[in-house]
């Protein structure tokens, strides 16, 4: 497994989950807590599954949704809406 090709992306989703348990009422003071958790589970994941073409889609497709994500809501705030 390449933790450089792996590494950015593993961190953006640990961010979008972590953010979206707080969203679902997880307490500000367990988020480390899930994100070390999250971050076992993925490498565990990716450990048996880095190497297949299937891995490399969904990590591409999660880096588009969530630029495309930080696009649309940096574009909302500096439209004040």
């Amino acid at each position: 497994m390449d933790l450089t090709w792996w590494g950015i992306p593993a961190a953006a989703l640990v961010v979008a989950l972590v953010e979206g348990l707080k969203r679902l009422g997880l307490e500000s003071r367990w988020a480390g807590v899930a994100a070390v958790v999250i971050g076992i589970v993925g490498n565990l994941a990716a450990t048996y599954w880095a190497d297949s073409q299937a891995a490399e889609a969904v990590v591409q497709g999660l880096i588009l949704g969530l630029t495309a994500a930080g696009l649309w809501s940096t574009s909302k705030a500096v439209a004040g809406r």
